[in-house]
């Protein structure tokens, strides 16, 4: 686990926004984010900025598994996600 997190213990916040910059910049695939918890409006903003391909969802109170808590919802909108386009 700490294996896994390290680059977060031991970087800086500005280096982890370049990694995480640098990562996301290359996405031009269509990207859906959906959240059992709204993680708040900078991330929201920061995604949509960041990726101009990705759609924000949240499914309210559904925690950090909404796929797991609905899970025939959770497929039928990825097949509708993945028919729309952007």
């Amino acid at each position: 686990m700490l294996g896994i997190w390290g680059t977060v213990f031991d970087s800086t916040p500005e280096e982890l926004d370049a990694q995480v910059d640098a990562l996301v910049g290359g996405i031009t695939e269509p990207y859906l984010a959906l959240h059992g918890t709204d993680p708040g409006v900078d991330y929201a903003n920061w995604l949509l900025d960041s990726m101009q391909t990705s759609v924000f969802e949240v499914w309210d109170d559904l925690g950090h598994y909404p796929h797991l808590v609905m899970p025939d919802t959770f497929i039928e909108r990825v097949i509708e996600f993945d028919t729309e386009g952007i």
